[in-house]
């Protein structure tokens, strides 16, 4: 019997007429709009807060092994096996922070992790929790008035507390 029921439901009868799925066309402007996306933006936005925080931390702590390394192997840093480093994020956590605390904006360096994490959260959350422009506005200032700061009170230090030239 259920040899017989396979067979009268496998020969319909216009089955040869039938139209294949349409697909369905989505705009760039309906994926941009998508809830979707923007919690996916916060939370790759927060993730990203997340590690900049960890490796400018982990620099201060490693910085003396994890410089020279850095700057004798340059981008190429990542195409060696042999190079191990001591930042808790590995090679990838001490060149980003090398690139951002020492050919950046030293110390000030960390207002780029505030700017992110609220980007992130207001993102994720779907309401305007913080506002953006004023936190990118005082991004902006703070960079350039503690790096100033900072090199103007500590310019004879060891450490980079602000951009070497």
């Amino acid at each position: 019997m259920a040899n017989r029921l396979k067979k009268k439901t496998a020969k319909l009868p216009g089955a040869d007429k039938l139209n294949p799925d349409k697909e369905e066309e989505v705009s760039v402007q309906e994926v941009v709009r998508d809830e979707r996306t923007a919690k996916i933006i916060g939370a790759v936005s927060l993730l990203f807060s997340a590690f900049l925080f960890i490796a400018f931390t982990s620099y201060f702590f490693t910085w003396q092994q994890d410089q020279d390394k850095v700057f004798q192997f340059g981008i190429k840093i990542f195409a060696t096996d042999d190079v191990h480093a001591e930042n808790l994020l590995g090679v990838l956590g001490a060149y980003i922070s090398y690139t951002f605390i020492n050919n950046g904006f030293g110390v000030a360096s960390f207002l780029f992790c505030t700017f992110f994490f609220v980007l992130g959260a207001n993102l994720l959350l779907g309401q305007k929790i913080f506002n953006v422009a004023r936190n990118l506005r005082y991004l902006i200032a703070g960079l350039i008035v503690l790096s100033v700061a900072f090199a103007f009170f500590f310019h004879d230090s060891s450490f980079n507390w602000r951009r070497r030239r």
